[in-house]
């Protein structure tokens, strides 16, 4: 579960998402996830697997000929210079976990901190080890135990932010007083008082509904008084870009239902800045989730 469908920009008091369309190198992305999607074809994911461990590895000049023609890519596209951004080669390390192969696993567990020694930032190393956390999750049955390896792997793992978001976004209130102990622990003050409280009201809010996609839906039943304070900000655009997240026909017509409640809303209220930023964020996911 990717748990990260944008990011918060602040503009005065307002927070809105930056949706995947205006990501940076958002064409690259986009040819890395057809990769992904070759790896769910037996006769091509072999092949998809070695691009994506390519990229990955900042070694794309080791792909081979006749590799990017295999899963529909044209020759060369994977050896521009943009893929050996740490942001695109993070992008690679998710996809490889997420292709659920065997032989990905075991390349996520191979690496270690000095495959990455040219990542001044230290963050490939980061997102490797959230690859393979969300790798391992995935192959968890049991809800219970998921949460177990998820608080396990905040308290001990270099991918506790990943785990973290993980508990809040999966609703799991069992996990909570960890979730906010480890979140006050890490930022002190205000902040982190923040953070938990935010973390909460996402577990309150995916519980309200075993149908994800309306309980998402429900968060904006308080929308107007919510879009007036920067936690119910946090928390609209958290739940706009799930919905955006999910691709499913239910998460589109919530979007849609939003997007024309609001449009009522706005023509009661017009001008109104926190309400305008929200209308735009909501077209913008839609308009990406109809690409």
């Amino acid at each position: 579960m990717r748990t990260t469908p944008c990011f918060l920009i602040m503009f005065g008091a307002v927070a809105f998402c930056l949706t995947a369309e205006s990501l940076p190198f958002a064409d690259q992305l986009r040819l890395l996830d057809r990769v992904l999607t070759a790896a769910a074809t037996k006769e091509t994911s072999e092949t998809a697997l070695k691009l994506l461990e390519c990229v990955a590895a900042g070694r794309a000049d080791s792909i081979q000929d006749g590799w990017e023609s295999q899963v529909g890519i044209a020759p060369g596209q994977l050896k521009a210079k943009a893929f050996a951004d740490p942001y695109v080669r993070a992008h690679a390390l998710w996809n490889i976990g997420e292709t659920g192969l065997p032989e990905a696993l075991e390349f996520l567990t191979r690496l270690t901190p000095s495959d990455f020694r040219v990542d001044a930032s230290g963050r490939l190393w980061v997102d490797a080890q959230v690859a393979l956390s969300d790798a391992l999750l995935n192959r968890i049955a049991n809800p219970q135990l998921k949460i177990e390896f998820l608080v396990h792997t905040m308290k001990t793992s270099v991918a506790a932010a990943w785990a973290g978001e993980e508990l809040c976004n999966r609703g799991a209130l069992s996990a909570l007083s960890d979730v906010q102990s480890w979140m006050k622990g890490r930022r002190s003050g205000q902040p982190g008082v923040d953070d938990a409280e935010f973390c909460e009201a996402r577990m309150r809010s995916v519980a309200r509904d075993p149908d994800r996609a309306k309980a998402l839906g429900l968060v904006f039943s308080s929308f107007v008084s919510l879009a007036n304070s920067f936690q119910g900000q946090r928390l609209l655009t958290w739940a706009i870009g799930s919905l955006g997240t999910m691709k499913s026909p239910e998460a589109d017509a919530e979007l849609d239902r939003l997007r024309d409640e609001l449009g009522a809303v706005l023509k009661a209220e017009p001008g109104e800045p926190n309400l305008l930023l929200f209308q735009t964020e909501l077209d913008d996911v839609r308009k990406g989730r109809a690409r």
